[in-house]
């Protein structure tokens, strides 16, 4: 005898959703030097927001190609800004410019997977 068919459950495959994260890069002086930390933020996807933070300092970020809708912005001291990246994957290597210690470090950048 053939045995009948039920109607169980198929097996479902969801997609996985994955979380959007929240990643912070603060910029600064320290010792007469314009410094991001991280230098390099790594493991960042699109979709994931980059929280901008100027730490006693007015700073200007500018980007050559940008992982976000814009290439330039303006963070007075104290302020902070939510970006999201919309390109990718790629590295991204930025500037910035402090009004309070005109010594640039090396160029920190965002790496996009």
């Amino acid at each position: 005898m053939v045995a009948k068919k039920t109607k169980k459950a198929k097996k479902k495959t969801a997609k996985k959703k994955t979380a959007r994260r929240r990643r912070t890069i603060t910029i600064k002086c320290i010792g007469g030097f314009c410094t991001a930390t991280p230098p390099v933020l790594r493991n960042v996807r699109v979709g994931d927001t980059v929280v901008w933070k100027a730490v006693g300092t007015g700073v200007n970020v500018s980007f050559r190609k940008s992982p976000f809708k814009v290439k330039k912005f303006r963070l007075e001291s104290g302020d902070q800004k939510d970006t999201v990246i919309v390109n990718g994957p790629g590295t991204f290597r930025y500037s910035k410019r402090c009004d309070d210690c005109p010594n640039p470090m090396l160029p920190p950048r965002i790496i996009v997977e």
